[in-house]
This record gives C-alpha cells, structure tokens and sequence, in this order.
C-alpha cells in the first residue's frame, strides 16, 4: 500500500559570543510508495532490520524517521549498504531526541539500532 512520508526539520540558533542568531528549515515529502513503521526495542548487543523484508526486494530506504523514545539512555542508529551497518551513516542519538533524514544518494538497506548501557525504546519509520 503507498504511503506518503513527510520529514519536516526546524532549527534555531541564538545569537551569542558576537555571531548573530540563524534559523533553518527543511521539508520533504516522500510519496513514491512502500513505508513502514516499527515501534522497537533495541538491546545493547543491537537489532537489525532488512529494508526488503518489510518494503519488498530490491528496494531501499530514502526516507528514514528514528526517535529514541527512551528517558535515559543513547543508542546508536546505523545505516549501511549491507549486514552491519555503518557503511553510509553511525549516529548517536540521544534519549527523546530524534533523526530525520532523506537519502537519494546512497542505497541503504540495513538499519541498525544498539544500546548504549540498557535497552532502548524507540519509533523507526522508513519509506522507498
């Protein structure tokens, strides 16, 4: 079933030590089809999840929204070309924050989250 994704990133910089203050904004909207979303756990010795198994062979993720739901504790989300992780992406993501990223360029098919010191919940969303 297609589905749209939209990714919508605000940030604002206060101005300080004599630079003046920025703001920023991204929006994309990704509707080319086949998404999924995943409310997880990840343990410190890590999950992986296959992009194909949940949007079909042959296809990859573009549109990637991670949010570690846990109160306390980091993990690291890994993005990569294959079983493992990290080959396009490693990042660390602290507790309540989140990642929202469109990736045209690279061909990732493997996404990875590990724990830092005790299990993590978290909310993955992925879309072709």
């Amino acid at each position: 079933m297609a589905r749209t994704l939209t990714l919508n990133a605000t940030y604002s910089l206060g101005d300080g030590d004599g630079a003046s203050s920025e703001s920023q904004g991204c929006l994309k909207t990704i509707a080319s089809g086949l998404s999924t979303a995943i409310n997880g756990s990840a343990p410190t010795s890590g999950i992986e999840y296959v992009v194909a198994s949940y949007l079909g062979s042959g296809n990859k993720a573009k549109g990637i929204y991670f949010e570690n739901t846990d109160a306390t504790n980091y993990c690291t989300l890994k993005l990569g070309t294959g079983s493992g992780g990290g080959q396009v992406a490693d990042l660390r993501v602290k507790a309540g924050s989140c990642v929202l990223l469109h990736d045209d360029g690279d061909a990732i098919t493997h996404i990875g989250v590990t724990a830092n010191t005790a299990a993590v919940s978290f909310v993955l969303a992925f879309c072709e």
